[in-house]
């Protein structure tokens, strides 16, 4: 098939759509698929179309401040590539907002394309207004396929598109064996504190000073008068993988509160399976996580991750099987002071981790992407895709 990826984020850009959508990209690729990325994002050479792997990323960029992905020509620019490119599919990956992909979402359906969308955000105070522009009630009566990368984001697309609107589960993929060679296993916690990762972007949405006040409480909690494993005070210390703009104020709050955080910076695949693998648990703060590749990473790993329940991460971990899900932050400092206190709740947690195959591997995801493609190209031509319906 021939497949055109729309993004306005993508790398060298850094975060969760950035890399799914490159990695979607090389896996069709692999899979004998042509595939043409269209983005804002530039790369450092100005608009132009190069190929990276295989895959042919038109960057139809601005010169603007920052680089961030906008361009209001986009619809002008880009109209003459899909009314001769000869796609069987335009895939658009929406975020809360994405005027690239939106204007050539409304352009797909103008030039007739079959088209597929993906929302990887949870809307929070955005919903209302996004309601009440309409356009993703509209894509969907035009015949396009509304997706979103898990059951909490399809849940809460649902208070943008309204009732009555068909949403399927689309979700990210990784490369579950990947992550997991080299993973030590469930053997007996070593003496000292309970080992923590996390790992995300460092702006305010991914509360990375709420996780420095929860690892701190956390802290305090396992040397409040109860002993930890082998009749000794556990204590939590934690790292932080990751960069962004917050990083100088985290930094700054850290070394104010005398926080056990360790700012390790962005870590690199290797190193982030590394920290992963030196970790006794994953902590995952967000309440507007979407989906969390992180955490499935870590999950893939064998690392029990903790995290809130109404989040993406819900589809990625069983409660009380490989993981703690709870309601409240209260809940997550909870849930680490108990696992540091004990070690056999972690081996426990541990086990369920290694007990099956990370959920979401590339070799289900790429098929289902590849299904859904083939259907909304040829209505009537395959069952609904690997990830499920739902008319919330």
């Amino acid at each position: 098939m021939r497949i055109a990826l729309v993004s306005d984020c993508y790398p060298p850009r850094l975060g969760g759509i950035e890399a799914q959508v490159h990695d979607l990209a090389g896996r069709l690729v692999g899979a004998g698929h042509e595939v043409e990325v269209v983005t804002a994002t530039p790369d450092g050479g100005g608009a132009r179309t190069v190929v990276e792997g295989g895959v042919v990323v038109h960057r139809v960029t601005l010169p603007l401040p920052g680089g961030l992905p906008v361009n209001p020509a986009a619809r002008r620019v880009v109209r003459p590539l899909l009314r001769e490119g000869r796609f069987d599919v335009v895939h658009a990956h929406m975020g809360v907002i994405s005027p690239v992909a939106t204007d050539v979402a409304f352009l797909a359906q103008e030039l007739e394309l079959p088209l597929v969308l993906t929302w990887h955000c949870l809307h929070g105070p955005w919903a209302p207004a996004l309601r009440a522009a309409g356009h993703a009630r509209r894509w969907a009566e035009r015949g396009a396929l509304l997706t979103a990368v898990s059951t909490a984001a399809a849940l809460d697309l649902a208070r943008v598109t309204g009732p009555g609107v068909p949403i399927e589960v689309l979700p990210n993929g990784i490369d579950g064996g990947w992550w997991r060679v080299g993973a030590p296993g469930p053997t007996a916690r070593r003496e000292g504190p309970l080992r923590v990762s996390l790992a995300m972007r460092l702006a305010a949405r991914k509360r990375p000073h709420a996780a420095v006040r929860i690892i701190a409480a956390a802290d305090r909690g396992t040397r409040a008068g109860l002993p930890g494993a082998r009749g000794a005070p556990a204590g939590v210390r934690a790292t932080v993988a990751g960069a962004g703009t917050g990083r100088a104020l985290l930094a700054a709050h850290t070394a104010r509160t005398d926080t056990p955080v360790a700012l390790a910076g962005r870590l690199d695949r290797p190193g982030l399976r590394a920290l992963f693998h030196r970790s006794d648990v994953h902590l995952v703060t967000a309440r507007a996580e979407a989906f969390g590749i992180a955490a499935l990473e870590a999950r893939s790993s064998g690392l029990p991750v903790l995290a809130l329940r109404r989040t993406g991460v819900a589809d990625l971990v069983r409660d009380g099987v490989d993981g703690l899900l709870v309601d409240d932050d209260a809940g997550l400092v909870e849930a680490l002071v108990a696992v540091a206190r004990d070690d056999g709740l972690r081996v426990r947690l541990t086990e369920g981790a290694l007990a099956r195959p990370a959920p979401h591997d590339w070799s289900v995801v790429l098929s289902d992407h590849e299904r859904t493609y083939a259907r909304v190209a040829h209505p009537g031509s395959s069952p609904p895709s690997g990830g499920g319906r739902m008319t919330p």
